[in-house]
């Protein structure tokens, strides 16, 4: 079985609380399973785990904080993506 790597961006602490806070509010409105709240980058196999740190360790010190604007909320039609945010 191969190795999947997926790589989220994660909320500063204070955005975190709050979106955290809605999350848990829906998933318990909706029976529903509470998560960490993230935006899923990328989903990724057959890659040494040595260069996947070395690729993550240049982009941790080479990439700056910025912030991501809501774009739309939309709707799927499978468990996994009964609602996400899409940002620009």
């Amino acid at each position: 079985m191969e190795d999947i790597y997926c790589f989220w961006l994660m909320p500063e602490e204070k955005a975190k609380r709050e979106l955290q806070s809605v999350i848990d509010k829906l998933a318990v409105a909706f029976k529903a399973v509470s998560f960490e709240p993230h935006v899923t980058l990328s989903v990724v196999g057959n890659i040494a785990e040595n260069h996947l740190k070395d690729v993550l360790g240049k982009l941790a010190v080479q990439t700056e904080p910025f912030f991501l604007q809501p774009k739309e909320l939309l709707f799927g039609d499978t468990f996994t993506q009964a609602a996400y945010l899409v940002f620009r």
